[in-house]
């Protein structure tokens, strides 16, 4: 009898931690499922700021060194099985910007663009050409941390141009007896030559809602050779365009 009672209580005290047993498998499993939805949810908006940094510009013509860049990207995020790798894709758009002192035109010998240097006699406030671009970004996100609140990224985006122009504030460059010290401002739209395609490799690394990204133009401003340098014979200049600066995530 007595056997009995203790094979009774034996199981009753087995059934009763299976059944804790299985609450806590449940509640982990919830929480594996909370924790993949936050991943899959984090850097699905991004925002932010950087400098455009020109290279291999036409020797004539000097380029600002900051040159302010704005990105906006919206991007789905999917965990890659059980695995701290989610990717990303989306929509997005750029705007970058190129201060320098001079103009830019289309030689008439050749028909290819080329910078002309602003006249030192020119007094001027701001002199830019500016592009956007809508994109198409892709991302592979490593998340790490105990929450996975740091991110390292590489990736690519694909842009097509969907707006360019040139902007001028200064003294009157035409220079006539009537005009010449007027102040004036000078809008172009639809700068001829532009890569309407661009492709862009891109990284970042970040901690929670703030990131540090870099982006690296694989494709040339100009269509390829259609930008000369008239310090340097009239050889092609194909000017390329590395962007660095910060992103912030805010859901």
């Amino acid at each position: 009898m007595k056997s009995l009672k203790v094979i009774l209580i034996a199981l009753s005290i087995l059934s009763l931690l299976g059944s804790l047993n299985a609450q806590d498998i449940e509640i982990a499993s919830e929480e594996e499922d909370d924790k993949e939805q936050s991943m899959s949810k984090k850097g699905r908006f991004m925002i932010g700021m950087g400098n455009d940094i020109w290279m291999d510009a036409p020797g004539n013509v000097n380029i600002r060194n900051y040159n302010p860049s704005f990105v906006f990207s919206f991007m789905f995020d999917s965990q890659l099985g059980k695995s701290p790798l989610t990717f990303g894709a989306g929509l997005g758009l750029q705007s970058n910007n190129l201060y320098s002192d001079g103009f830019i035109f289309e030689n008439q010998v050749q028909h290819k663009t080329a910078f002309n240097p602003i006249p030192d006699s020119l007094n001027y406030d701001k002199n830019k050409i500016s592009t956007t671009y809508l994109e198409l970004p892709v991302e592979l996100r490593l998340r790490l941390g105990k929450e996975k609140e740091m991110t390292i990224s590489a990736g690519f985006k694909v842009g097509y141009l969907i707006n360019s122009h040139t902007k001028y504030k200064g003294e009157n460059y035409l220079e006539t007896p009537q005009t010449q010290n007027d102040k004036v401002k000078i809008k172009e739209h639809n700068i001829s030559d532009l890569n309407k395609l661009r492709y862009t490799a891109t990284g970042r690394i970040g901690y929670k809602s703030f990131s540090l990204f870099a982006h690296y133009n694989l494709t040339p401003l100009f269509e390829e050779d259609q930008l000369i340098d008239l310090s340097n014979n009239e050889k092609p200049s194909n000017m390329y365009l590395i962007t660095a600066g910060i992103i912030f995530s805010p859901f």
